[in-house]
């Protein structure tokens, strides 16, 4: 089925790299890893790279080449739709930035998943240009330190058109409430 591609957003989780002298390259207790994100009301299991991939080690790129396409039709998404617009306006915990988390999977089943990193995509960026982002690399810091840049994640998100829509939806919905509240309408 066609789907305009103002109600939809596709994420796509290309490929990842560490730099080689970062503390989770020479982490010897990390090997294998894949990366999530997550956006309200999506089931966080739909959101992640379907496997782990064996840590990259020496600088060389390991790909997902996953792809996840989120419908945010306006009747069974609007919470999403919701979210997404505050977002864009900044008021989020991320600060209207979409994050991606990159996760070490012990090769023990007993021990923990351990968040290893982080990327973050401005999605208010993609609201201002009006472009897409279509294969970029993005800064990957370290879990514990984020100011130490341990790697890159390679991203495409298809969402500009959408994220227009939404923001100018809201926007006019509380332009009109804050007018009603203030009863400027007569």
């Amino acid at each position: 089925m066609y789907s305009d591609r103002g109600d939809r957003l596709r994420v796509e989780i290309l490929s990842l790299s560490f730099n080689p002298s970062s503390s989770v390259a020479l982490d010897q207790s990390v090997h294998q890893v894949y990366v999530e994100y997550r956006l309200l009301g999506i089931p966080m299991e739909t959101t992640e790279t379907p496997m782990s991939l064996r840590k990259p080690t020496d600088g060389e790129e390991i790909h997902y080449n996953f792809t996840r396409v989120i419908h945010v039709d306006c009747i069974e998404a609007s919470p999403l739709r919701h979210y997404l617009y505050t977002m864009l306006e900044g008021t989020d915990p991320n600060q209207g930035r979409l994050k991606f988390t990159v996760v070490s999977e012990p090769m023990n089943e007993q021990e923990e998943c351990e968040d290893v990193g982080y990327a973050y995509l401005d999605l208010r960026e993609l609201l201002l240009t009006g472009n897409d982002v279509i294969e970029e690399q993005i800064d990957v810091v370290s879990a514990d330190e984020e100011q130490d840049v341990v790697g890159k994640l390679k991203v495409s998100v298809e969402a500009a058109q959408a994220l227009t829509g939404i923001y100018k939806e809201y926007h006019q919905i509380f332009k009109l409430e804050y007018a009603s509240d203030f009863n400027l309408l007569n």
